[in-house]
């Protein structure tokens, strides 16, 4: 239930405010995860309750672009930054093909880099993600970066 959902978000979100305050870090945005991040990049009822329970924190969200949290957050007049993967293949409509599908990750890095670029382009990316669970993560990562730099992207850490 939305209800129960918005409860989990508030507790789990305030649970770790405090703890990166104790630890001296400010949290800068938030970013729903897996599943979370897909349903309420779809379900326009999700998104509201997400954006909803981070609205507290008065923090940026990360999501997809065109997704229904950045149509959330413009109706609730909060701050939305536009994610895009590296490691991941998209749809027509922009979602993510789900993973257990077959081909739903990018493996080369050259095509890596001209998704990113592309996302950077068409969608207005700010911000892309390389998922850590893969084994060759760092070695993928490490030469995307380079295809970036190659093509002249200035890549610097993450503010939103």
């Amino acid at each position: 239930p939305s209800n129960a959902l918005y409860a989990e978000v508030v507790h789990q979100l305030a649970g770790f405010v405090a703890a990166a305050g104790r630890a001296g870090v400010a949290v800068r945005y938030v970013k729903p995860h897996g599943a979370m991040y897909n349903q309420a990049a779809a379900d326009p009822a999700f998104a509201n309750v997400v954006c909803s329970a981070v609205a507290n924190w008065d923090l940026p969200v990360v999501c997809l672009p065109g997704s229904r949290v950045e149509t959330t957050c413009e109706l609730f007049q909060m701050p939305f930054v536009a994610e895009g993967f590296a490691d991941r293949r998209y749809r027509p409509d922009g979602s993510l093909v789900p993973r257990a599908e077959p081909d739903a990750f990018v493996h080369d890095p050259g095509e890596a880099v001209e998704q990113i670029e592309r996302l950077v382009r068409d969608r207005g990316v700010r911000t892309v993600c390389v998922h850590g669970d893969n084994p060759e993560a760092v070695a993928f990562t490490a030469a995307v970066r380079d295809g970036l730099l190659a093509r002249g992207f200035t890549l610097r850490a993450f503010a939103a």
